[in-house]
């Protein structure tokens, strides 16, 4: 089996745009960073759904092609491709595994800088996006585990 490349992309730019800045850069980059963090991500994740969504047109029209009579009732052979509700629901929902890394990375960033965090004395006001970004992630990630979890023993019914 294949790793898709589009994988190892997403995990690496979050790393790299969080590590990008030091405690004794500009406020400014150090909140853009985790900005681009997850937006950048996000992109990449509608992106690859995009080229998916199309594909998945091309399969739709070349089954229609080879089984005209299937436009009118339902098939049971009937392509991937051709149902859209997941294009959209990637649409909706492609910024929260972009959070949850970005949260995750920069707790890691937290740890590695803790000791020049503290002498440059940091409060809360200056670290107010990064903390909601760790909040928000670490939610994000609980709560997608949590429906994973229980999805996969049964006790949700998709």
């Amino acid at each position: 089996m294949r790793m898709n490349y589009w994988f190892w992309l997403l995990l690496i730019l979050p790393l790299l745009f969080v590590f990008s800045a030091k405690p004794e850069s500009h406020s400014w980059w150090r909140m853009s960073r985790l900005l681009l963090a997850v937006i950048v991500p996000c992109g990449i994740i509608i992106l690859v759904a995009t080229f998916q969504y199309k594909a998945g047109i091309n399969a739709n029209e070349a089954f229609f092609e080879q089984f005209p009579h299937c436009r009118d009732t339902y098939c049971t052979n009937q392509p991937i491709g051709t149902r859209t509700g997941r294009f959209f629901g990637v649409l909706t929902l492609s910024w929260l595994p972009a959070l949850s890394m970005t949260g995750l990375y920069e707790i890691i960033w937290r740890i590695f800088y803790f000791r020049r965090m503290r002498i440059l004395k940091y409060t809360f006001t200056d670290n107010f996006l990064s903390t909601t970004i760790i909040f928000l992630g670490l939610l994000v990630g609980y709560v997608n585990y949590a429906m994973r979890y229980f999805w996969l023993h049964g006790f949700l019914i998709p």
